[in-house]
């Protein structure tokens, strides 16, 4: 009887297992693949698109010149007299162009700040001094300039390493006049040693910088993967073809040669460093230093230039867009390209430059010569060169330098019309194009994207000067779509935060802020939006929080020190204040405004003998007139008890 009942209860425990059975495979399907709807990001290039090229895929590694060089000296020895070749050294390593004598200082003056080089025990190093009226030095700082960026043809500029934040020095070397000087950009806005050197700008400097996405300008030892551009930034990762090489059909497919790639690919390897664009947006997912030849450089890097309405007749534009407003580009069918003109590897000297390039004007106009007759040619320029009339050196937008104008011209002194950006923003117009247009789907959503982020770049920039609510409410519907499907995008929440702020939307511009910290919580773009949120709604205790964390992810920064030093002194901290002042100053001598901050706080402090010795620091350091400081001073003394 029992053993009866033992085999019914058996044979009912299956049966119910039975639907279960059928259930589960189910349900552990749906609970164990990985989900389509809201992946992490958007699927990777370098898995995903098909190449004859087996290096282009991710885990493929790079090896470095020296292994290249191992088997490809020849070519390793030309290139290393390549402006590419030269783009980026440790000072200390750097050749010496600048002519730098070990015995001397070499300084100049821009009002009452004076700027010295020199050598101390093979480092150099940059000072800033700030005078008094009486030219007394009142402040003093020097840096060592530990990295020299540019390959010396034009100049140098030089990076100053405060603990891997990296900083661009305000002395910058110039070969044409043979002096020192501000760095490009500085005789409008002087930076001091504070203007952040970001990924994007080592990017064309340097082969791979280790780079913290979520930081503005911090890097990880050690680093740099080499410092001037390697072979492996236009071969692609070398591993495979070091290990061995693969041909077929006389191609060597384990690494790329951008001879064999066609046009559009090949033209991307160049267009890497030589195609600026307005805004260089890094896709969603991507590192900057991700791309790899022999892939669209635009699943990569979304690059937006000017509308072509406004690049008519353009000079101030990169040498790719230049190329591609000439008649020889458009007539090519895409055929003309860098290297039609260019060896990568080989340095062309100025002796022979004339020749070179006439050579290569004749490879397509051998039966269309030049229409002015050889003796009228060399009485404009005896070697006969064919760049003198339809390159010619142009004025570039940085000081000391000029750039070649790629539009090839036939007349160039007749077609020099430029276009005015201004009416256009004035009007609400995008003044933006993605250059790659042409190879996407617009209405992708990662292509939207990056309009999105682009658009909100370009809010950032003209806010103050324009309008911007038209940009921000655009920027708002091309990213809100992808974030939905694609939440793990911090830069896409900062972008959407700012539009939303910018539209008064403040508790959806902080729920967008917070989704950015969710994935990346030091991300230092959004705790700076964070703070000014805080403040535009009045709530001081929360600005103070972000700001203070600000500081602990970047010490080294003055702003940020200042701006801390503002909300303490509203908070009533006036002794913390007071230390975020003179850590300020500390970073930025010229810091005008810290000494203001600061003898307030003195002030409050009841320390009035140091508020009267600080106020004189800033009558003499200060550009202001003196009566005026004189009249501030006393009506801060009257207002406090």
């Amino acid at each position: 009887m029992t053993g009866d009942k033992s085999k019914t209860w058996s044979k009912g425990r299956w049966i119910w297992l039975i639907p279960l059975a059928l259930v589960l495979p189910v349900v552990l399907f749906f609970a164990l693949r990985k989900p389509t709807d809201q992946p992490g990001f958007p699927p990777d290039p370098r898995l995903t698109l098909d190449s004859p090229f087996s290096n282009v895929r991710s885990d493929v590694r790079y090896v470095g010149d020296a292994v290249c060089a191992s088997c490809h000296q020849d070519i390793a020895d030309q290139y290393a007299e390549h402006s590419m070749g030269q783009a980026m050294h440790p000072t200390e390593q750097a050749p010496r162009h600048e002519g730098l004598d070990p015995s001397a200082a070499y300084q100049f003056q821009v009002g009452r700040l004076v700027y010295q080089v020199a050598l101390r025990n093979g480092r150099m190093i940059h000072s800033e001094s700030l005078l008094g009226r009486e030219g007394t030095t009142l402040a003093r700082i020097e840096e060592e300039a530990a990295y020299a960026v540019g390959s010396g043809t034009r100049g140098r500029t030089y990076i100053v390493n405060r603990q891997g934040f990296f900083f661009e020095s305000p002395i910058s070397w110039y070969r044409h006049t043979g002096t020192w000087d501000l760095s490009p950009g500085y005789e409008k806005r002087n930076m001091h040693f504070e203007r952040p050197i970001q990924s994007g700008c080592l990017f064309c400097h340097c082969n791979f910088a280790f780079d913290d996405p979520n930081t503005m300008n911090r890097y990880a030892p050690p680093y740099f993967n080499g410092f001037v551009i390697g072979c492996e930034r236009c071969h692609g990762p070398g591993e495979l073809h070091a290990e061995k090489p693969r041909k077929s059909d006389g191609i060597d497919y384990s690494i790329v040669n951008p001879r064999h790639l066609p046009p559009d690919l090949r033209e991307d390897v160049c267009q890497q460093c030589h195609l600026q664009g307005e805004e260089r947006v890094v896709k969603a997912g991507r590192g900057t230093f991700d791309y790899r030849p022999g892939l669209p450089l635009n699943e990569f890097l979304a690059i937006f230039v000017k509308p072509l309405e406004l690049t008519k007749g353009q000079k101030a534009v990169s040498q790719v867009e230049q190329m591609h407003l000439s008649r020889c580009y458009q007539q090519s069918g895409g055929a003309l390209g860098c290297t039609s003109c260019h060896d990568p590897h080989r340095r062309i000297r100025e002796t022979e430059k004339a020749d070179y390039y006439r050579r290569r004007c004749l490879e397509c106009h051998q039966k269309q010569p030049c229409s002015m007759p050889e003796v009228e040619r060399r009485q404009v320029a005896a070697e006969d060169s064919c760049i003198l009339c339809h390159m010619p050196r142009l004025q570039s937008n940085i000081a000391h330098t000029a750039l070649t104008d790629h539009r090839v011209l036939r007349r160039p002194e007749r077609d020099d019309a430029s276009a005015n950006a201004g009416p256009i923003l004035a009007s609400g117009i995008i003044p933006l194009r993605l250059f790659h247009a042409d190879r996407v789907d617009g209405s992708r959503l990662d292509v939207q994207r990056d309009f999105g982020v682009a658009v909100v770049n370009v809010a950032r920039r003209v806010e103050g000067q324009v309008p911007i609510v038209p940009f921000v409410r655009k920027a708002q519907s091309l990213l809100e779509p992808f974030l939905k499907q694609w939440p793990n995008d911090p830069s896409g929440w900062d972008a959407l935060g700012y539009a939303l702020r910018k539209q008064g939307l403040l508790v959806e511009a902080r729920n967008a802020y917070m989704q950015a910290l969710k994935y990346a919580p030091d991300r230092e773009q959004t705790l700076t939006d964070l703070v000014d949120l805080a403040l535009q709604s009045r709530r001081i205790e929360d600005a103070l929080r972000y700001q203070r964390r600000l500081v602990e992810l970047n010490p080294h920064y003055s702003i940020y020190h200042l701006k801390l030093a503002d909300l303490l002194h509203q908070a009533g901290e006036w002794e913390a204040s007071d230390a975020a002042c003179r850590r300020a100053l500390e970073l930025n001598i010229a810091l005008d405004d810290a000494r203001r901050l600061r003898i307030a706080n003195l002030l409050r402090l009841n320390r009035r003998q140091e508020a009267e010795a600080e106020f004189q620091i800033l009558t003499e350091a200060s550009s202001e007139e003196k009566p005026a400081l004189e009249a501030w001073f006393r009506s801060l003394k009257q207002k406090l008890p």
